[in-house]
C-alpha cells in the first residue's frame, strides 16, 4: 500500500511548505539554494523526495 501525500504552501512563510501524509505526519520544509531543508523532525521517503525533485526544484 503506497503513502499519500499532500504538499500545501505555508501562509505566511515564503518559500515553505508543509507535507502531510495520511496517517498524520506533518513536515515542513523549504528551499535554500535549491537544497531542500527540512524544518523541525521528520524525514522524506523516497516517492515523496522525487516528487519535491520534479515539481518544485
Amino acid at each position: 500500500m503506497e503513502t499519500v501525500f499532500f504538499i500545501v504552501p505555508a501562509l505566511r512563510d515564503e518559500n515553505t511548505y508543509f507535507l502531510f501524509r495520511d496517517y498524520g505526519i506533518e513536515i515542513k520544509f523549504t528551499f535554500i539554494n535549491g537544497i531542500i531543508k527540512i524544518i523541525g523532525k521528520g524525514f522524506f521517503n523516497n516517492e515523496e523526495l522525487l516528487f519535491i525533485n520534479e515539481n518544485f526544484l
